[in-house]
């Protein structure tokens, strides 16, 4: 009896010392509608066509437009382009803090996706991010979107000042 307490316990160890698994996607939310979230991957502007995205249905509370998430399905995911899935678990990343702005990368992505332009040409392109940058002398955000679905792009310039 008392080796097999032993062997269960180091079995337990085993499985508590596992690394977590890595999450299915890393992005950012670029589109809530009721109980899912449109979470792209954000593009490199050296590969801007590559970047995926899935529209995920489940519990999104804690995750709004513009924050940078990690995301985990629950059982695998549709092929499709957006993927859709069902969410396991989704956690909000802090977003990078840049010296002398008021917003972060997520709060400037989240003011350019309230523009309904912006929002539109993301939901019809299945936009990415490739460039979020601070342009410290203007005191502004430069978001370059490029589409998820043809070679097209849109610049966007946002001003460092919540709304």
């Amino acid at each position: 009896m008392k080796k097999l307490i032993a062997g269960l316990a180091l079995m337990l160890a085993a499985c508590t010392n596992q690394e977590e698994e890595p999450p299915d996607i890393e992005g950012f939310v670029m589109d809530e509608d009721e109980d899912q979230v449109l979470v792209v991957e954000e593009s490199g502007e050296d590969d801007p066509a590559s970047h995926g995205a899935v529209w995920a249905s489940g519990d999104t509370s804690g995750a709004a437009t513009g924050d940078h998430v990690q995301l985990w399905y629950d059982d695998g995911a549709a092929e499709s382009y957006p993927l859709q899935a069902e969410i396991g678990r989704i956690d909000v990343v802090d977003s990078m803090d840049v010296d002398g702005a008021e917003l972060d990368r997520s709060g400037a992505l989240h003011e350019a996706l309230e523009d309904r332009d912006v929002r539109r040409y993301v939901q019809d392109t299945i936009a990415s991010p490739a460039r979020i940058a601070y342009r410290e002398a203007e005191r502004s955000w430069e978001i370059l979107f490029v589409s998820g679905v043809d070679d097209d792009s849109l610049e966007v310039i946002i001003a460092d000042a919540p709304s």
